[in-house]
């Protein structure tokens, strides 16, 4: 399962970074969500999660709101 490092700004609803790492590599992307999350902590408006999935679709599909604009959100 790969891992998916996200930096999402919430105030524009839109993606700032998207980071995949291999299987092996969840460690190194917790580490680098931490290092993120003190650097945007103090905004409010940054959100950094690491999430797991086969691929990005499947990650498009179980977190959509990352990936569709405020108005694809607003009009589902």
């Amino acid at each position: 399962m790969s891992q998916f490092l996200i930096i999402y700004q919430k105030s524009t609803g839109s993606l700032v970074d998207f980071t995949e790492y291999g299987d092996d590599d969840r460690a190194v992307a917790l580490k680098r969500r931490a290092q993120l999350e003190r650097e945007y902590g103090a905004s409010g408006d940054i959100e950094v999660v690491v999430l797991g999935a086969r691929d990005k679709s499947d990650l498009e599909r179980s977190h959509s709101r990352y990936f569709k604009t405020l108005s694809d959100l607003v009009s589902t």
